[in-house]
């Protein structure tokens, strides 16, 4: 008999006591699948915060290639923000986020 693998429950062992975790060290494929398993199985909303806009969309596309329930909430790189006005089109995008 072939025991067969279920890829997400058999490649991460989640601990459901652990609030706040802090990953290093995965391509953005596996830290996606990571996000996607820990979503699934505690059933409550993830917040990523990455360093760019410009890895925020990296991941954005995976995790949508895995999960559809994902939401966008780009914010002007920090220095920026504070040196220039915010884009209004990043302004709009979160609002939409929220109502969401």
């Amino acid at each position: 008999m072939v025991k067969h693998m279920n890829l997400n429950k058999d490649l991460f062992v989640i601990d459901k006591n652990i609030d706040n975790i802090a990953l290093k060290g995965m391509n953005d494929t596996s830290f996606c699948l990571y996000i996607n398993q820990l979503f699934n199985e505690q059933n409550r909303n993830i917040l990523i915060v990455t360093p760019t806009l410009f890895e925020a969309n990296k991941l954005l596309d995976e995790l949508n290639n895995i999960n559809k329930n994902t939401l966008f909430f780009p914010m002007d790189d920090f220095l920026t923000s504070m040196a220039v006005a915010s884009s209004p089109d990043l302004k709009v995008t979160r609002l939409e986020t929220m109502n969401s």
